[in-house]
């Protein structure tokens, strides 16, 4: 069945929180994450793009799950996506994400149904540390004064980009945890992170119209 249902994503840390939020609850969902760093390359969203249109023809894939980051522009990212879709023969993709996740059934015959998820929630620009951070509990002291230390960093230490400033956060969190550096995986399966949250909840429900009995 797993060989049936393939879920590609931007790289390991994505592999490991979608496991994570997966397993929360029973479910039944089975599904074979792909990801670049598993084929030896860099990985990421170029990965992803370059992967696509042959996973799309593949003819024993009855359904195919693509999660990546929406970054800084989310339109853009979604036409990428949904480009690739419309050559491949999926006429009836929507001119915008649904904000629950969409799901795509094929306009062509021997194509699988596609789910399409953009992080942080198909509405925000924004990455996986973007999503993960909606899961810090509810009214954490420690989160906002992360946010504070990782914002009030003189300019001349900064040595992440601008872009990153998500991942320097929610790192930074979880560095003063009672198990400090956990990944961000383990820190749902800890429970450092809330699956039970909203935001966890409409991914999961997703997971489940895709791949779900």
């Amino acid at each position: 069945m797993a060989d049936e249902e393939v879920l590609l994503v931007e790289g390991k840390d994505d592999d490991a929180v979608i496991k994570a939020i997966a397993r929360h609850g029973a479910s039944g969902l089975a599904f074979n994450v792909k990801h670049g760093e598993l084929a030896r390359s860099t990985g990421g969203i170029e990965w992803v793009l370059q992967t696509l249109p042959t996973t799309l023809r593949q003819t024993d894939l009855k359904r195919l799950g693509v999660i990546v980051d929406a970054d800084v522009d989310l339109g853009s990212r979604w036409m990428s996506i949904t480009r690739i879709l419309r050559a491949g023969g999926y006429s009836d993709t929507p001119a915008d994400p649904e904000p629950e996740g969409t799901v795509i059934e094929p306009s062509a015959p021997l194509r699988p149904i596609v789910g399409i998820w953009l992080m942080p929630d198909n509405r925000l620009p924004g990455m996986l540390e973007d999503f993960t951070a909606m899961l810090v509990p509810p009214g954490d002291p420690l989160f906002g004064y992360a946010r504070g230390c990782v914002r009030g960093l003189p300019p001349e230490h900064v040595k992440f980009p601008q872009s990153h400033l998500p991942k320097a956060e929610i790192h930074t969190w979880l560095a003063w945890q009672e198990e400090p550096g956990k990944p961000l995986g383990l820190a749902i399966t800890a429970r450092f992170l809330d699956a039970s949250l909203a935001p966890a909840q409409a991914f999961r429900q997703w997971l489940v119209r895709l791949f779900g009995p």
